[in-house]
């Protein structure tokens, strides 16, 4: 079994239990046995479809099953606010009033992290799962310096958007399609009559959301209201 649709930003194959989903510049290929495994890679210049020939491994998590949902949907959650947080405390920064940097935002963002990876440790989730989530961790907590110190760099705000972006994407590829499906298969060994266009409809919708784009549109919006 096989197939194939390509809309010019979004492109997603099928083959037998595998789909391979592409965009921007990144390739997520989800594996589905008892488990679902996803790798991520960088796209390779020439596009081969070739899966042993793949760019560069971003990162991958393994075994991840209809009982690891909840904290890969909680993830996508947390990945959701940090756009808005992240702008919300440069402009409280930019006030210099004393004593306020913004800072406590970005902890509150720190306090979900925390206990995401503690749920992940105490039951026992992959840990190609929590070590993804825990190098993210260590990222923010980098960001939260500079705030901190008033020291904000807004080159590393971006680029550590730009590294959430496909742990995002995965996160929503698994809560919002991939969990559906292994429950699927489980029941009746096979994946659901709409697996792949329901895929190819996500995969379009995740093309539209990108949190760096969010952070500079909510950054924008800012800069406007100060002229007023």
């Amino acid at each position: 079994m096989g197939a194939e649709e390509e809309d010019g930003n979004v492109r997603v194959t099928q083959k037998n239990n595998s789909f391979l989903v592409k965009f921007f510049s990144v390739s997520y290929l989800l594996i589905f046995d008892r488990s679902l495994t996803v790798l991520v890679t960088e796209n390779r210049d020439d596009d081969d479809d070739d899966d042993d020939d793949a760019g560069e491994e971003l990162f991958s998590w393994h075994d991840i099953s209809v009982n690891h949902f909840d904290l890969v949907h909680r993830m996508t959650r947390i990945l959701m606010l940090i756009p808005d947080k992240l702008c919300t405390a440069c402009r409280i920064s930019a006030e210099n009033i004393p004593d306020e940097t913004g800072e406590f935002l970005l902890n509150l963002v720190s306090k979900l992290y925390d206990e995401c990876i503690e749920e992940g440790i105490n039951k026992n989730y992959p840990n190609s799962f929590v070590s993804v989530i825990s190098d993210l961790r260590e990222q923010f907590r980098d960001l939260t310096f500079g705030f901190v110190n008033r020291d904000i760099d807004q080159n590393e705000i971006e680029e550590f958007l730009n590294r959430c972006q496909p742990i995002f994407n995965v996160a929503v590829l698994i809560a919002d399609w991939g969990h559906s499906e292994l429950l699927h298969l489980q029941r009746h060994r096979i994946f659901s009559a709409n697996a792949f266009d329901k895929l190819f409809d996500l995969c379009s919708k995740l093309y539209d959301r990108n949190l760096l784009s969010d952070y500079r549109e909510l950054s924008g919006r800012n800069e406007l209201f100060n002229e007023v």
